[in-house]
């Protein structure tokens, strides 16, 4: 089924660009909850959630790839909670390297 992977591979793009835009023009207050006082590098910051967010475009990009390899129906169910997983893995990756950066 191509809807899978065209959904996954539209976020992955976004996210993907949106990383980018992040990381290469250091775009900090682009970032949930971020607070300049807070921070101590919004550089470092800033280049650390755009390359999280890049490879999280990049885990979603790749999972698309995958459901057109596997089209069964519970190869679906079986990549949707690894997908869920590893994006909360990403995710909590990104909130704890995040922390170097606080005051």
């Amino acid at each position: 089924m191509m809807f899978p992977f065209i959904i996954l591979a539209l976020v992955g793009a976004f996210l993907v660009l949106l990383g980018w835009i992040i990381w290469k023009f250091k775009i900090a207050r682009a970032i949930a909850g971020y607070d300049e006082t807070k921070i101590i590098d919004p550089d470092g910051f800033a280049r650390w959630n755009g390359k999280c967010l890049m490879g999280s475009g990049i885990v979603s990009w790749l999972f698309g790839a995958i459901s057109l390899l596997f089209q069964s129906k519970n190869s679906e169910t079986i990549l949707f909670l690894l997908f869920m997983f590893l994006m909360m893995t990403t995710a909590a990756v990104t909130v704890a390297g995040s922390q170097r950066y606080h005051k």
